[in-house]
């Protein structure tokens, strides 16, 4: 496992572990592990902001921030949520149904009132759906 899988796109913020375990599908859900408590310890600048101190921080983009997973197979078991960005909105989904004789998705969707201007992403803001 590299250090990237564990960050945001920017690689400056560490996600915090309840946002972690479901998006590497490998990782155990539930209790944080102690091994992820000592690299918060470790790494972090700040542990409210979750701001990763500068010389651990990788410099450039993070190839593993948006990272795909096979959908089909995690379908069965739950629902999958999806984030997208459209004429300046930014739209939340969530996948329903897979129908397979046609390979087609039935999702909800949302958009919502983020602001794209906040940098910070640790505490997140109070957001607004429709």
């Amino acid at each position: 496992m590299y250090l990237e899988q564990l960050c945001t796109a920017d690689n400056s913020t560490l996600l915090d572990w309840k946002h972690l375990s479901p998006r590497l599908l490998y990782l155990p859900k539930g209790r944080k592990p102690l091994w992820f408590s000592y690299l918060e310890d470790t790494i972090l600048a700040h542990s409210y902001y979750r701001n990763i101190l500068p010389h651990y921080q990788s410099p450039g983009h993070n190839p593993h921030a948006f990272h795909t997973i096979n959908i089909f197979k995690k379908l069965t078991k739950s629902k999958l949520w999806l984030l997208s960005y459209h004429n300046e909105e930014i739209i939340i989904g969530k996948i329903q149904k897979y129908f397979p004789s046609s390979n087609h998705y039935f999702i909800t969707y949302w958009t919502s009132n983020i602001d794209l201007n906040y940098s910070k992403f640790y505490p997140l803001p109070s957001v607004e759906y429709k």
